[in-house]
Protein backbone atom coordinates (compact mmCIF):
# COMPACT_ATOMS: atom_id res chain seq x y z
CA UNK A 1 0.00 0.00 0.00
CA UNK A 2 1.30 3.07 -1.11
CA UNK A 3 2.06 6.31 1.56
CA UNK A 4 -0.62 8.39 0.06
CA UNK A 5 -3.65 5.62 -1.27
CA UNK A 6 -6.71 6.20 0.80
CA UNK A 7 -8.28 3.44 -1.32
CA UNK A 8 -6.55 0.06 -1.67
CA UNK A 9 -6.98 -2.70 -4.12
CA UNK A 10 -4.55 -5.78 -4.13
CA UNK A 11 -4.84 -9.16 -6.04
CA UNK A 12 -8.69 -8.94 -6.83
CA UNK A 13 -10.72 -11.81 -8.37
CA UNK A 14 -14.13 -11.77 -9.25
CA UNK A 15 -16.07 -14.11 -11.18
CA UNK A 16 -20.23 -14.78 -11.90
CA UNK A 17 -20.75 -18.53 -11.57
CA UNK A 18 -22.82 -20.45 -13.66
CA UNK A 19 -23.48 -22.04 -17.22
CA UNK A 20 -21.06 -19.75 -18.89
CA UNK A 21 -18.82 -19.15 -16.44
CA UNK A 22 -17.42 -15.27 -16.51
CA UNK A 23 -13.59 -14.21 -14.53
CA UNK A 24 -14.19 -10.36 -14.47
CA UNK A 25 -11.23 -9.58 -12.31
CA UNK A 26 -7.79 -11.90 -11.94
CA UNK A 27 -5.22 -10.30 -9.92
CA UNK A 28 -6.41 -6.38 -10.34
CA UNK A 29 -4.74 -4.37 -8.26
CA UNK A 30 -5.27 -0.38 -7.78
CA UNK A 31 -4.44 2.47 -5.63
CA UNK A 32 -6.39 5.78 -5.61
CA UNK A 33 -5.22 8.70 -3.27
CA UNK A 34 -7.47 10.83 -1.45
CA UNK A 35 -9.08 13.89 -2.31
CA UNK A 36 -8.29 12.77 -6.56
CA UNK A 37 -11.16 12.21 -9.05
CA UNK A 38 -9.49 8.47 -10.72
CA UNK A 39 -10.93 7.59 -13.63
CA UNK A 40 -11.69 4.40 -14.72
CA UNK A 41 -11.56 3.86 -18.80
CA UNK A 42 -12.49 -0.04 -20.57
CA UNK A 43 -13.85 -1.78 -23.05
CA UNK A 44 -17.93 -2.62 -22.38
CA UNK A 45 -18.12 -5.87 -20.07
CA UNK A 46 -14.87 -5.62 -18.55
CA UNK A 47 -16.20 -5.32 -15.10
CA UNK A 48 -16.37 -0.97 -14.47
CA UNK A 49 -19.58 -0.93 -12.88
CA UNK A 50 -18.92 -4.50 -10.59
CA UNK A 51 -15.47 -2.58 -9.33
CA UNK A 52 -17.21 0.16 -8.22
CA UNK A 53 -20.34 -2.10 -6.59
CA UNK A 54 -17.29 -3.47 -4.80
CA UNK A 55 -15.46 -0.55 -3.49
CA UNK A 56 -19.43 0.46 -2.12
CA UNK A 57 -19.92 -2.63 -0.64
CA UNK A 58 -22.33 -3.70 -2.14
CA UNK A 59 -20.85 -6.19 -3.93
CA UNK A 60 -18.77 -8.57 -0.77
CA UNK A 61 -18.07 -12.35 -3.62
CA UNK A 62 -14.60 -11.40 -4.33
CA UNK A 63 -11.28 -12.04 -3.29
CA UNK A 64 -8.47 -10.09 -2.65
CA UNK A 65 -8.29 -6.72 -0.79
CA UNK A 66 -9.90 -4.00 -0.81
CA UNK A 67 -9.99 -0.89 1.79
CA UNK A 68 -10.95 2.35 2.17
CA UNK A 69 -8.89 4.16 4.51
CA UNK A 70 -7.50 1.07 5.68
CA UNK A 71 -11.21 -0.76 6.52
CA UNK A 72 -13.84 -2.67 4.51
CA UNK A 73 -15.51 -1.14 2.42
CA UNK A 74 -19.19 0.03 4.13
CA UNK A 75 -22.19 1.29 2.52
CA UNK A 76 -22.67 4.28 4.73
CA UNK A 77 -20.08 6.28 3.36
CA UNK A 78 -20.04 5.96 0.56
CA UNK A 79 -21.78 8.47 -2.11
CA UNK A 80 -22.82 6.97 -5.52
CA UNK A 81 -24.31 8.13 -8.80
CA UNK A 82 -25.99 5.97 -11.69
CA UNK A 83 -25.94 6.66 -15.24
CA UNK A 84 -29.54 6.78 -15.60
CA UNK A 85 -31.01 9.92 -13.40
CA UNK A 86 -34.38 8.47 -14.07
CA UNK A 87 -34.34 5.44 -13.26
CA UNK A 88 -32.38 6.09 -9.97
CA UNK A 89 -34.91 8.99 -8.58
CA UNK A 90 -37.90 8.62 -7.56
CA UNK A 91 -40.63 10.61 -9.56
CA UNK A 92 -43.31 10.05 -6.72
CA UNK A 93 -41.03 11.95 -3.89
CA UNK A 94 -40.01 15.34 -4.53
CA UNK A 95 -37.09 16.69 -4.49
CA UNK A 96 -36.78 16.83 -0.84
CA UNK A 97 -37.75 13.42 -0.28
CA UNK A 98 -35.11 12.33 -3.05
CA UNK A 99 -32.26 14.26 -1.68
CA UNK A 100 -33.12 13.42 1.66
CA UNK A 101 -34.13 10.05 1.00
CA UNK A 102 -31.83 8.16 3.99
CA UNK A 103 -33.68 10.31 6.12
CA UNK A 104 -36.65 9.92 5.16
CA UNK A 105 -36.16 5.82 5.81
CA UNK A 106 -35.01 6.67 9.33
CA UNK A 107 -38.02 8.61 9.99
CA UNK A 108 -36.61 12.10 9.81
CA UNK A 109 -39.67 14.79 9.71
CA UNK A 110 -40.25 16.05 7.10
CA UNK A 111 -39.33 20.20 8.20
CA UNK A 112 -36.21 18.96 9.44
CA UNK A 113 -35.11 17.19 6.19
CA UNK A 114 -36.32 20.01 4.11
CA UNK A 115 -33.95 22.37 6.09
CA UNK A 116 -30.96 19.20 5.24
CA UNK A 117 -31.63 19.63 1.83
CA UNK A 118 -32.12 23.88 1.69
CA UNK A 119 -28.89 23.97 3.68
CA UNK A 120 -26.59 21.04 1.59
CA UNK A 121 -28.24 23.21 -1.81
CA UNK A 122 -27.07 26.54 -0.50
CA UNK A 123 -23.57 24.82 0.21
CA UNK A 124 -23.10 23.56 -3.13
CA UNK A 125 -24.55 26.72 -4.83
CA UNK A 126 -27.33 25.21 -6.22
CA UNK A 127 -31.10 26.83 -6.84
CA UNK A 128 -34.35 23.82 -6.78
CA UNK A 129 -37.48 23.99 -5.95
CA UNK A 130 -37.37 21.72 -3.28
CA UNK A 131 -41.65 20.87 -4.02
CA UNK A 132 -41.19 19.89 -7.48
CA UNK A 133 -40.86 16.36 -8.48
CA UNK A 134 -37.70 15.03 -10.19
CA UNK A 135 -39.95 14.83 -13.81
CA UNK A 136 -40.42 18.84 -13.71
CA UNK A 137 -36.83 19.55 -13.90
CA UNK A 138 -35.00 19.22 -17.19
CA UNK A 139 -32.33 15.66 -17.34
CA UNK A 140 -29.23 17.90 -16.55
CA UNK A 141 -30.93 19.32 -13.40
CA UNK A 142 -32.21 15.74 -12.58
CA UNK A 143 -28.73 14.45 -12.55
CA UNK A 144 -28.03 17.49 -10.09
CA UNK A 145 -30.70 16.45 -8.05
CA UNK A 146 -29.26 12.54 -7.92
CA UNK A 147 -25.62 14.48 -7.15
CA UNK A 148 -27.23 16.19 -4.19
CA UNK A 149 -28.62 13.17 -2.51
CA UNK A 150 -25.17 11.43 -2.98
CA UNK A 151 -23.42 13.89 -0.77
CA UNK A 152 -26.31 14.66 1.80
CA UNK A 153 -25.05 12.07 4.12
CA UNK A 154 -21.00 13.86 3.94
CA UNK A 155 -19.29 10.58 2.00
CA UNK A 156 -15.91 9.91 1.98
CA UNK A 157 -15.85 8.51 -1.66
CA UNK A 158 -18.21 9.42 -4.36
CA UNK A 159 -18.75 6.97 -6.89
CA UNK A 160 -19.95 8.00 -10.22
CA UNK A 161 -21.02 5.29 -12.99
CA UNK A 162 -21.48 7.04 -16.13
CA UNK A 163 -22.79 9.92 -15.07
CA UNK A 164 -22.97 12.10 -17.94
CA UNK A 165 -23.84 9.47 -20.70
CA UNK A 166 -27.24 9.82 -21.15
CA UNK A 167 -27.19 13.92 -21.62
CA UNK A 168 -27.40 16.00 -24.62
CA UNK A 169 -24.01 17.60 -25.71
CA UNK A 170 -24.27 21.06 -24.03
CA UNK A 171 -26.15 19.73 -21.04
CA UNK A 172 -23.26 17.52 -20.26
CA UNK A 173 -21.08 20.31 -20.27
CA UNK A 174 -22.41 22.32 -17.72
CA UNK A 175 -23.25 19.40 -15.48
CA UNK A 176 -19.89 18.00 -16.00
CA UNK A 177 -18.28 21.48 -15.07
CA UNK A 178 -21.16 22.04 -11.95
CA UNK A 179 -20.23 18.45 -11.03
CA UNK A 180 -16.29 19.35 -11.01
CA UNK A 181 -17.16 22.31 -9.28
CA UNK A 182 -18.38 20.75 -6.44
CA UNK A 183 -16.20 17.85 -6.28
CA UNK A 184 -13.02 20.27 -5.80
CA UNK A 185 -14.50 22.30 -3.34
CA UNK A 186 -15.46 19.39 -1.34
CA UNK A 187 -11.89 17.56 -1.93
CA UNK A 188 -13.58 14.43 -2.09
CA UNK A 189 -12.13 11.11 -3.53
CA UNK A 190 -13.93 10.24 -6.21
CA UNK A 191 -13.86 7.59 -9.09
CA UNK A 192 -15.59 8.06 -12.06
CA UNK A 193 -16.23 5.17 -14.91
CA UNK A 194 -17.20 6.47 -18.63
CA UNK A 195 -16.95 5.02 -21.92
CA UNK A 196 -16.09 8.81 -22.88
CA UNK A 197 -12.82 9.80 -22.71
CA UNK A 198 -12.92 13.30 -23.37
CA UNK A 199 -14.92 12.80 -19.55
CA UNK A 200 -11.80 11.42 -18.24
CA UNK A 201 -9.49 13.82 -19.87
CA UNK A 202 -11.87 16.56 -18.28
CA UNK A 203 -12.52 15.51 -15.26
CA UNK A 204 -9.91 13.49 -13.93
CA UNK A 205 -6.48 13.76 -11.98
CA UNK A 206 -5.64 10.14 -13.36
CA UNK A 207 -6.93 7.34 -15.68
CA UNK A 208 -6.79 3.62 -15.41
CA UNK A 209 -6.69 1.78 -18.50
CA UNK A 210 -8.73 -1.86 -18.21
CA UNK A 211 -8.34 -4.62 -20.33
CA UNK A 212 -10.95 -6.74 -21.23
CA UNK A 213 -11.90 -9.62 -19.01
CA UNK A 214 -10.48 -10.61 -16.93
CA UNK A 215 -9.45 -6.81 -16.66
CA UNK A 216 -6.33 -6.16 -15.48
CA UNK A 217 -4.87 -2.56 -15.50
CA UNK A 218 -3.00 -1.85 -18.57
CA UNK A 219 -1.70 1.37 -17.37
CA UNK A 220 -2.65 4.36 -14.86
CA UNK A 221 -1.47 7.78 -16.23
CA UNK A 222 -1.62 11.20 -14.54
CA UNK A 223 -3.48 13.60 -16.62
CA UNK A 224 -0.80 16.33 -17.84
CA UNK A 225 -3.57 19.32 -17.69
CA UNK A 226 -4.65 22.16 -15.43
CA UNK A 227 -5.08 21.23 -12.03
CA UNK A 228 -7.66 23.43 -11.90
CA UNK A 229 -10.28 21.34 -13.97
CA UNK A 230 -12.53 24.02 -14.56
CA UNK A 231 -10.07 26.02 -16.33
CA UNK A 232 -9.07 22.87 -19.00
CA UNK A 233 -10.68 24.04 -22.33
CA UNK A 234 -11.78 21.05 -24.43
CA UNK A 235 -11.18 23.11 -27.16
CA UNK A 236 -7.40 23.59 -27.12
CA UNK A 237 -4.94 22.33 -28.58
CA UNK A 238 -3.04 20.95 -25.55
CA UNK A 239 -6.50 19.34 -24.49
CA UNK A 240 -6.88 17.80 -27.98
CA UNK A 241 -3.28 16.40 -27.73
CA UNK A 242 -3.92 14.75 -24.29
CA UNK A 243 -7.12 13.35 -25.65
CA UNK A 244 -5.33 11.65 -28.86
CA UNK A 245 -2.50 10.47 -27.19
CA UNK A 246 -5.18 8.39 -24.63
CA UNK A 247 -6.79 7.35 -27.61
CA UNK A 248 -3.64 5.80 -29.42
CA UNK A 249 -2.80 4.50 -26.11
CA UNK A 250 -6.19 2.77 -26.56
CA UNK A 251 -6.33 1.60 -30.09
CA UNK A 252 -2.62 0.39 -29.48
CA UNK A 253 -3.95 -2.55 -26.68
CA UNK A 254 -6.74 -3.02 -29.36
CA UNK A 255 -4.39 -4.23 -31.64
CA UNK A 256 -2.57 -6.70 -28.97
CA UNK A 257 -5.98 -8.37 -28.83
Amino acid sequence: MSKNSFINIENLYKEYKGKNKLIVFQGLDLLINKGEVHCVFGPTGCGKSTLLNIIAGVDDKYTGKVLINNEKPSIGKIGFIFQDYSSSLFPWLDCTDNITFKYLLNGTKKYKRKEIAKNLLNSLNISLNLDKYPYEYSGGQQQIISLARALCDSPEVLLMDEPFSSLDATTREIVRKKTIEITQNLKLTVILVSHNLEDCVFCGDKITFLSETPAKVITTETIDLNKNKLERNIYSDEFSCVLNNYKTLVKNEQKKI
